[in-house]
């Protein structure tokens, strides 16, 4: 495990010059769809991170603005950045 110091911000920074180095080497199509999986995934494990269970498909409805009728789900769906904050049914 790296040191507090500037250990951590060297790796923070070696993490950023990759990830721009490979997206700037990815072909348009694949870019698109990495980052619609990716805001999928990153939704899912936030909010089971947080203790609350959203489906995948709620999440990917709320994430095209098809939210669903039930207004418990609908609430959480049109959270800010939508991040679900969902009670577990």
């Amino acid at each position: 495990m790296p040191e507090a110091s500037g250990d951590l911000s060297d790796l923070a920074l070696d993490v950023y010059r990759k990830s721009a180095y490979l997206g700037g080497r990815l072909h348009l199509t694949t870019r698109k769809a990495l980052v619609e999986f990716l805001r999928l995934t990153n939704s899912y494990y936030s909010n089971l991170i947080k203790g609350y269970y959203t489906h995948p498909v709620d999440i990917e409805r709320a994430i095209k603005d098809d939210f669903a009728a039930e207004p418990p789900v609908r609430f959480c769906a049109s959270s800010p950045m939508k991040d679900y904050w969902c009670p577990t049914p």
